[in-house]
This record gives structure tokens, C-alpha cells and sequence, in this order.
């Protein structure tokens, strides 16, 4: 819905602003602020964008991908900065590296929440719910009922 898209945009407004306040050489208030703020906004935002990918995933498949990808961002994101460090390395690059890639994600998000989808396929039969059996005329009703 477009209020878990806000929710989530601004979500990753504050990550991106909790990677923007390491840069330089933070106080130990600050690294404590930018830190929190970084790990509540991540933590906050996650099931809001996690919920709208199953909104739209009629297989199972893309939930799937998405903890696979998460994963993934995990290991890719630390190697990147790695190999952009440099020799000896330079330190102060790591927050804009962050900050880009969280500027990208949230273009990311925001173009997948406006993007029209395409007519899904009707889930399987075997997926969908059992109807409920019809209870025989006369049956006995609940006490609560009478």
C-alpha cells in the first residue's frame, strides 16, 4: 500500500542519514546515535518491504529471492567497500559507499511501489483454500446458536 511504501521510504531517509552522520571522524555520541538510528530505521523498515514483495508473490518464489538477496547484501556490501578501501586504507569512504547504495535502494523501492504490475496467474489448484463442506440440513447447532 502506499503508506507501507512512505513508511519504508522513510525508513531509508533515516538509514541513509544515520550513514551520512559517520562520515568524518565521529564522537563516540555521535557514532552511538548514528549507529541506533542506522539499526532501528533497518530493522523497522524490513517488514514493511518484505510485506509488500508477499503481497505480490502468488509462488513463493520471490520471498525466496529476497532472503537470498538479503543475504547476499550482507557478504557483497562489506567485500565492495573492502576492495575500495585501497592500500593503506582509506577509511573515510565507507559512509559514502553506504550512502549511495542506500540512495539506490530507496530509488529502487520507490520505482517498485509505483510500477503497474502485470496480471498475476491464478494460483494452483492445489494452493488454493479447501471450501468449506456444507453442513447437513438438520445438523445439530451450537448451544450458543439456540
Amino acid at each position: 500500500t502506499p503508506t507501507e511504501a512512505a513508511a519504508a521510504a522513510v525508513c531509508f531517509a533515516l538509514i541513509i542519514g544515520g550513514a551520512a552522520a559517520l562520515r568524518g571522524t565521529p564522537s563516540p555520541l555521535r557514532f552511538l546515535l548514528a549507529a541506533g538510528t542506522f539499526k532501528f530505521a533497518w530493522t523497522f523498515a524490513l517488514p514493511f518491504i518484505l510485506a509488500g514483495m508477499a503481497s505480490h508473490d502468488r509462488s513463493g518464489r520471490l520471498m525466496a529471492l529476497a532472503n537470498f538477496m538479503i543475504g547476499g547484501g550482507l557478504a557483497l556490501g562489506p567485500t565492495i567497500v573492502a576492495a575500495a578501501l585501497g592500500n593503506p586504507p582509506d577509511y573515510s569512504i565507507a559512509p559514502g559507499i553506504s550512502i549511495a547504495m542506500g540512495a539506490i535502494s530507496l530509488a529502487l523501492l520507490v520505482a517498485s511501489s509505483n510500477y503497474p504490475l502485470r496480471a498475476r496467474r491464478p494460483a494452483p489448484a492445489w494452493r488454493l483454500p479447501a471450501e468449506p463442506a456444507a453442513a447437513p440440513s438438520g445438523s445439530c447447532r451450537l448451544a450458543a446458536h439456540r
